[in-house]
């Protein structure tokens, strides 16, 4: 009988140390030898870097018609070691391949440095997946515990201790609304939290400044829900989260602080905050088909130094939604992308949901209480309108471009009702025009519904 497992052909000059693996300050410090067998399908490497390096790793089953099986690698790095933790899935040849680049180096592609060809004889340990790595995790973190987490585990106050260099703040985020605060405890953060079998993730995510921003760092699949639903989008690496103009304009994230989460209904309001006067803006995509326009289902307003982004999803499923923003005093008619969100949507769908038009007037620091919605399936008998529009003198709901009702100010805001009853079903437009004075007696258009 033949060899079970017999060796593949790989070329012995794509194992081993390769040309920028010495360049690079790398150094073997556990396995030395590019070829060997594990008895167990469970094992850690270590490489030494005497320089600042990225990292990033693959793994293909050689022995599975090179089936990529990434996923069982697990890297972190305390000081100068970098750990590659690895979980065989099953028994076979396994190819493992390291690549690096100087940490000074952008835009470039990483090296194939070191190129390991391992045998697993047993699968005597339990095949698990480690957490998902994000960007920031690359930066010189350190997980003690969990290693691994998931439906088998034991949920019950679940000990949580990580290393997390030059974080402000770290949190575990539970299905992407729960925050539980780990404790500063010496260089590490600390802390147990109770989950349970139904939760869908974890995540860990950390703060670096004075801002209510956190990155996620790690993430946990805890049911079996989230395998069998659709996987989420695949987005570019930098595309998430904060970009670069985000906290020179002076914004922070005030209600939801991971750039990835899912809501169980559908609708949803996001606040920024920021004490600078700025223009901002919002675009919702549907990653299914993202021609698709969706203005109606966005609605922007600003009250003091909060920015609401009203949101409604017009079926279940995956959006990307896009925060655009400038300085006022800036005149550009293009606004720049600030911050984005992936967001999976579950709730109901409901058909000829959405918000008022908005005119550019609009972005003065209003604000809509009500109503945010009206059609012709809302109570339509003497409709509350109630705005706050700064520097108005005189504000006005105009039906049908013909039937002007003058709203009362009363305090800060204008204030009425107007019976629209007649209007059900026939596409009348409702306009909200304001008189800002300046010994004028024209209006300028706010806010545009259709009944």
């Amino acid at each position: 009988m033949g060899d079970k497992n017999p060796t593949p052909k790989i070329e012995d000059h794509y194992l081993g140390p390769l040309p920028y693996f010495e360049s690079l300050g790398l150094s073997c410090v556990s396995h030395n030898r590019h070829k060997f067998t594990i008895l167990e399908n469970e094992i850690e490497i270590k490489l030494k870097a005497k320089k600042p390096v990225k990292i990033t790793t693959q793994m293909i089953n050689v022995s599975d018609d090179g089936k990529n099986v990434s996923e069982y690698i697990f890297t972190q790095r305390k000081g100068e070691i970098i750990y590659f933790m690895i979980n065989f899935p099953e028994c076979g040849i396994y190819k493992f391949e390291v690549y690096a680049l100087s940490a000074n180096d952008k835009h470039k592609a990483m090296h194939n440095v070191f190129g390991y060809l391992i045998t697993v004889d047993q699968a005597t340990k339990t095949v698990h997946e480690f957490p998902k790595q994000y960007t920031q995790w690359d930066d010189g973190c350190f997980l003690y515990k969990p290693l691994v987490l998931d439906s088998t585990s034991y949920l019950e106050n679940v000990d949580f201790k990580v290393y997390i260099p030059n974080a402000k703040q770290v949190a575990v985020v539970v299905n992407c609304n729960e925050w539980h605060p780990l404790e500063l405890k010496g260089e590490n953060f600390e802390g147990s939290v109770t989950l349970r079998s139904t939760d869908d993730n974890v995540r860990i995510s950390a703060n670096y400044d004075e801002s209510t921003t956190y990155a996620t760092l790690l993430e946990y699949i805890i049911s079996d829900a989230e395998k069998t639903d659709d996987p989420w989008p695949l987005v570019e690496g930098n595309y998430l989260g904060s970009l670069g103009n985000f906290t020179k304009f002076g914004f922070v994230t005030d209600s939801h602080k991971t750039e990835k989460f899912s809501t169980s209904k559908n609708e949803c309001e996001i606040k920024m905050k920021t004490k600078k006067d700025v223009r901002t803006k919002a675009l919702l995509i549907d990653c299914a088909d993202q021609s698709k326009e969706m203005s109606h289902c966005v609605f922007t307003q600003r009250k003091d130094d909060t920015i609401f982004y009203n949101i409604i999803f017009p079926k279940s499923g995956f959006y990307k939604f896009e925060i655009f923003a400038l300085p006022a005093s800036d005149e550009s008619k293009s606004l720049i992308n600030v911050f984005n969100y992936l967001i999976k949507a579950t709730g109901e769908t409901k058909e000829g949901y959405g918000y008022p038009k908005q005119y550019t007037q609009w972005e003065g620091g209003c604000y809509l209480y009500e109503p945010l919605v009206l059609n012709s399936s809302s109570d339509l008998k003497n409709v509350s309108f109630k705005v706050h529009i700064p520097k108005a003198k005189a504000v006005a709901i105009i039906v049908d471009g013909k039937e002007w009702h003058y709203l009362e100010l009363k305090g800060e805001n204008f204030e009425g009702t107007v019976d629209l009853e007649a209007c059900r079903h026939k596409g009348v437009g409702v306009m909200l025009d304001a008189n800002f004075g300046e010994e004028s007696d024209t209006y300028q258009r706010l806010l545009e519904y259709k009944i």
